[in-house]
C-alpha cells in the first residue's frame, strides 16, 4: 500500500471535521502529520476530485459510490479510493437503516 493510499482514511476524516468540525478541529488533524504525510494528503485528495477524461460533469469523482458503481458495471478495477468511498457508503446506509428501524 503506497503512502498516498495509506492517506485515504486520514483524507475522509480531514473532510468529515471540514464539514461539521471546527478551524481547531482541521487544524489539530494536519498538525498531527508530518510533513510528508501532508504532502501524500494533498495527493491523496486530488485524486479523490479527479474527475478522468471526461470533463462535462457527468461523471462522479473516483472516491463516490458513484464511481465504485461505474467501475463494477464497466468492470473495471475497483481503485482504493473508490472501494473506501463504498465501504463508508455501505456503512452510512447501514447505519441509517437500524435507526429507522
Amino acid at each position: 500500500m503506497t503512502t498516498t493510499e495509506r492517506m485515504i482514511p486520514i483524507a475522509y476524516e480531514l473532510a468529515t471535521r471540514v464539514h461539521t468540525g471546527t478551524r481547531d478541529d482541521v487544524n489539530q488533524l494536519l498538525t498531527s502529520l508530518t510533513a510528508g504525510e501532508r504532502d501524500a494528503l494533498t495527493i491523496t485528495l486530488a485524486r479523490m476530485i479527479h474527475l478522468g477524461a471526461n470533463h462535462d460533469g457527468q461523471l462522479r469523482p473516483c472516491g463516490t459510490h458513484a464511481a465504485y458503481t461505474r467501475h463494477k458495471t464497466h468492470n473495471e478495477p475497483i481503485d482504493p479510493w473508490c472501494l473506501h468511498a463504498e465501504r463508508a457508503y455501505q456503512r452510512n446506509r447501514k447505519r441509517t437503516q437500524r435507526k429507522a428501524a
